[in-house]
């Protein structure tokens, strides 16, 4: 969903950032200490980790890094508590500091302010690919490790807003830490959902080559890596200016600004992902259904377009190849999901006519169609709590209401998921992934 209001804001900085700010509440980049970007020790890398996404080496003042120190414990602590009951949790600590490292080395070579902006978002780059690859090394699902830096970054944010951190750092410094965090979870949601999740998915369902092929050219690395890296050079460039920096209302600004990015990346997607329906043949998906005969004989892909059932994208009929017309999949609906639509002010769609399939095949479009529901639900949930939120603060949503809406969600689906039987835990996961649409808060 793209919001008027954040499209507004993202022209409105065009102009902001073409104005001079009010003399005095400018921070001259040359006024502020450069330092090494190492505050805490190598047995710490959730510390440094939270260091590298919310300081910047020549931007933000020793005074501030020390200052920053309780709250990226807090963070650390939160990150830790998402991700502790995992068994690979100690190997990607492990494989955590070689990144750091790397990550250092790299920033080192950059020049201040603008110069270095090209080598420090290339650096981000790697860090946050890095960080989501270690996860998968580490057999962590990387939606458990984009959770867990969701709940960091939520407790960042509520700590640096009391004391002692709030009597330490200016409002302008508060304000950018959360314009890096806000960047920092939209980057790492983007790359678990659109460059790691379907791959993996599709991979645990042994899925045709030529789906994986067809993901990866159309909407997956050859189409959203190069736009994650750009948009990370252009944070760096944004934050080398020092009129930005030092007015409050730009800083917030460029938080609105942020949404209205990841908000049109995430339109730009729906929208790749629409056209790829045309390109779908659905025969072949048709012809094995009406192998099992019975009430399906007759199955063609006119009557699956009658059903009600369709459209299906790629990702949808990448879990349908999956089934075996044997397999012992259940799946037992769930009527409190229409209710829960309801309350929320929306009306539910018209429900598939299921009595043209059999088993497997009826089972597993009643699964979409309720994993559908949990996506129309996160929608209107979001949408709710952000107008509740903006009219209130004036400012973008909160990290402590991101992690509430975000864990709410994901405890919807897995309440779902252990409604289908007949599949092992992978395979509810990756049907999950693949039927389920990209929520991109």
């Amino acid at each position: 969903m793209i919001r008027p209001g954040a499209v507004v804001a993202l022209l409105l900085a065009l102009l902001v950032a073409a104005t001079p700010s009010v003399a005095g509440q400018n921070r001259s980049l040359d006024s502020l200490p450069t330092t090494k970007h190492r505050d805490f020790h190598a047995e710490q890398p959730l510390q440094h980790l939270l260091s590298a996404l919310i300081t910047r080496p020549g931007i933000t003042a020793d005074s501030d890094r020390r200052a920053l120190h309780p709250a990226i414990n807090a963070g650390a602590d939160a990150f830790a508590d998402a991700l502790r009951h995992n068994k690979g949790f100690h190997r990607f600590l492990h494989d955590l500091k070689p990144l750091l490292v790397a990550w250092n080395a790299e920033m080192a070579t950059a020049a201040e302010g603008l110069a270095g902006a090209e080598v420090r978002g290339a650096a981000m780059d790697q860090l946050l690919t890095g960080l989501v690859t270690v996860a998968k090394q580490a057999n962590i699902y990387p939606e458990d490790m984009d959770m867990a830096l969701l709940q960091a970054a939520a407790a960042i944010e509520t700590a640096i807003q009391r004391p002692p951190t709030a009597r330490v750092l200016a409002r302008e410094d508060r304000e950018l830490i959360s314009y890096l965090l806000l960047n920092s979870i939209h980057q790492a949601r983007k790359r678990t959902v659109i460059l790691m999740e379907p791959f993996d998915a599709m991979a645990t369902l042994g899925t045709d080559p030529s789906f994986i092929t067809y993901y990866a050219q159309k909407i997956g690395p050859a189409w959203a890596r190069p736009i994650l890296a750009r948009e990370l050079v252009s944070i760096e460039k944004t934050i080398s200016d020092p009129d930005l920096l030092g007015n409050r209302e730009n800083l917030i600004m460029m938080q609105f600004n942020t949404e209205a990015v990841n908000d049109l990346f995430y339109f730009k997607m729906a929208m790749e992902v629409s056209f790829s329906i045309n390109q779908l043949d659905l025969n072949p998906l048709a012809a094995k259904m009406a192998s099992m005969g019975g009430i399906m004989s007759d199955m063609t892909v006119s009557r699956l377009q009658e059903s009600g059932a369709v459209p299906l994208n790629f990702r949808h009929v990448a879990a349908f190849y999956w089934i075996n017309p044997s397999s012992p999949l259940t799946y037992s609906p769930d009527p409190a999901l229409a209710d829960r639509l309801v309350s929320l002010g929306a009306q539910v769609s018209t429900l598939p006519d299921f009595s043209l399939f059999s088993s497997p095949y009826r089972d597993i479009f009643q699964l979409r169609y309720d994993l559908f529901l949990c996506d129309l639900i996160a929608s209107k949930e979001l949408q709710r709590a952000e107008d509740q939120w903006i009219g209130l603060n004036q400012r973008p949503l909160s990290m402590a209401e991101r992690l509430t809406l975000r864990k709410a969600d994901a405890e919807r689906r897995q309440a779902v998921m252990a409604r289908l039987s007949g599949a092992t835990p992978q395979e509810k996961h990756a049907l999950r992934i693949l039927l389920s649409s990209y929520i991109g808060k």
